[in-house]
């Protein structure tokens, strides 16, 4: 299995924490290491990260795993997180004949429920996604998802009160996406919402996995309250 952990995204909330989000220390362990290590603890054995090209001055030395050899990693300034995954699909991996695990720098969750879904998506068809879905709601603007029968995803970007689920900043994505990316850059997304909404659109079938709880780190006042998780699920 390939991985993608998308790192390029400017922190602009955290600046007055850490110049760079993959950077910012949780108790111990760095939020890049965080994730990696479930990456690296899994079948994931190649991994691409996507840094901003401002990050380039980061101290890599100061993170505990990226010295890895399943890792390689790459620097660039993109507009969005889709362009990122886009940048990261077309020159970070070796192919893409297999589904890709991507995520987010800043998706906290456990290491039991990461391993869950994994074995999820390794149960998928080919031409099938997968998305790591939540009922727990700690952000001002989440990506609200509703779920049918088997698992399927039925819509994006709905009323939140109507809402069942909330993404994670996990995904799971078939090769078939392929020729949806080109045609999402032609129709100029730039977010990654709406490019889960275009593959609903265009009849691409994604599956949601549900946890309790996951958390992302996106302003100064989520880093208590994820360093309290961490040490509540290690």
């Amino acid at each position: 299995m390939q991985g993608i952990i998308l790192a390029a995204g400017d922190g602009s909330r955290l600046k007055q924490v850490t110049l760079y989000k993959p950077f910012l220390l949780l108790g111990n362990i760095r939020l890049l290491d965080y994730v990696l290590g479930h990456f690296l603890d899994t079948n994931v054995d190649n991994i691409y990260i996507h840094f901003n090209e401002s990050e380039r001055a980061m101290d890599l030395s100061k993170f505990q795993l990226i010295g890895d050899r399943r890792i390689k990693y790459g620097f660039l300034s993109t507009k969005s997180s889709f362009h990122t995954l886009n940048y990261a699909i077309r020159h970070g991996l070796s192919s893409f004949k297999d589904h890709v695990l991507v995520s987010m720098v800043d998706t906290i969750l456990s290491k039991h429920d990461f391993e869950r879904f994994i074995k999820f998506c390794e149960t998928l068809k080919k031409n099938e996604s997968a998305i790591l879905v939540t009922s727990y709601i700690d952000d001002e603007n989440p990506l609200t998802v509703t779920v049918g029968s088997d698992d399927v995803v039925t819509e994006f970007q709905i009323p939140k009160e109507k809402a069942t689920v909330v993404t994670s900043g996990m995904y799971y994505f078939s090769p078939e996406i392929v020729p949806l990316l080109a045609l999402a850059q032609e129709q100029d997304i730039n977010k990654m919402r709406n490019f889960l909404s275009l593959l609903l659109k265009e009849n691409h079938i994604i599956k949601a996995f549900h946890v309790a709880k996951t958390m992302d780190v996106d302003r100064p006042e989520d880093i208590d309250k994820a360093i309290h998780y961490i040490g509540e699920i290690n």
